[in-house]
C-alpha cells in the first residue's frame, strides 16, 4: 500500500477543519468528512469541493479508489472526478487546480455546451491554472449511469502511460480499457498532488492510491465507453 495513503487513512479524521496542513492535504471547499474507510462530500450544492492531497508521482502510474454517488441529482445536473499530475495546490476557493489534468464523470439533462452529451457523459479537461481549465475530450457514458444510480460502487483505475502521453480508463469489470485519450504536455512530467471533487452532488470515495509495480505490459484497448 502507498505510505502516503497510510498516513492519511491516520489523519483523515480531522478533516472537520477547513484546512489541515499545507504540505499533506486541504479541503478548502465542501463538507468533507471521514467515515468508515471512506472519504465522503456531504454538500450537494457547493459547485467546487475540492479535497486535494499531496501524492509524488513520476513516470506511468495507475491511480486507484472507488466511487459512489450519495445523492444530489434531482435538479438534472451533476459532477464527480479527480485531478491528476497536480503541480501546485490553490490556497483557497479556485475553479481549475494549477496546471494538473482533471478526469470528470458529468450527468447533465440540458448541457449548455454542445460538445458535452447529455445524460451521463466523461470528460477530460487540462487544468492550465486556478482559474482556467480546457476541455480535451468528451463522450457519453450511459453505462455509468445504472451502477451510480442505485448507489453502487464504481470501481475507478487509471492508467497513465508517461511515455505515451496517454491516459487509460479501465473498465470496472473487465481487464480492457474504455477510453484513451492523450494528455498535452505530460510527458516526463511530475506531478506532487492529486485531488478529487464534486459539483452539486454528494458523493464518497476510498482514499485514491498510486501503484507502479501494478502497470502492465500492454492493454486491450476500446474506443469508446
Amino acid at each position: 500500500m502507498n505510505s502516503l495513503r497510510i498516513i492519511l487513512l491516520l489523519f483523515l479524521p480531522l478533516l472537520c477543519l477547513p484546512l489541515f496542513g499545507e504540505e499533506l492535504f486541504g479541503a478548502p471547499e465542501g463538507d468533507w468528512v471521514f467515515e468508515d474507510n471512506r472519504l465522503y462530500q456531504r454538500d450537494a450544492h457547493a459547485p467546487r469541493a475540492k479535497l486535494w492531497m499531496a501524492v509524488e508521482q513520476s513516470g506511468s502510474t495507475i491511480y486507484e479508489f472507488t466511487l459512489r454517488y450519495e445523492g444530489g441529482l434531482e435538479d438534472g445536473h451533476g459532477g464527480v472526478g479527480i485531478h491528476i499530475l497536480g503541480e501546485g495546490i490553490p490556497q483557497g476557493k479556485s475553479w481549475g487546480l494549477g496546471s494538473s489534468y482533471l478526469l470528470w464523470l458529468n450527468y447533465d439533462e440540458t448541457p449548455a455546451n454542445s460538445h458535452i452529451p447529455a445524460g451521463w457523459s466523461v470528460q477530460l479537461y487540462q487544468s492550465q491554472s486556478n482559474e482556467e481549465m480546457i476541455l480535451l475530450a468528451s463522450e457519453s457514458a450511459p453505462v455509468l449511469l445504472k451502477q451510480l444510480m442505485e448507489n453502487q460502487e464504481l470501481h475507478v483505475q487509471l492508467i497513465y502511460h508517461s511515455e505515451e502521453s496517454t491516459l487509460h480508463i479501465k473498465n470496472p469489470n473487465q481487464n480492457t480499457t474504455l477510453w484513451v485519450i492523450s494528455l498535452p504536455e505530460s510527458q516526463e512530467r511530475i506531478g506532487h498532488f492529486v485531488a478529487l471533487r464534486t459539483n452539486g452532488l454528494s458523493a464518497s470515495f476510498t482514499v485514491p492510491y498510486s501503484n507502479k509495480s501494478a502497470l502492465p505490459h500492454s492493454v486491450k484497448s476500446h474506443s469508446s465507453l
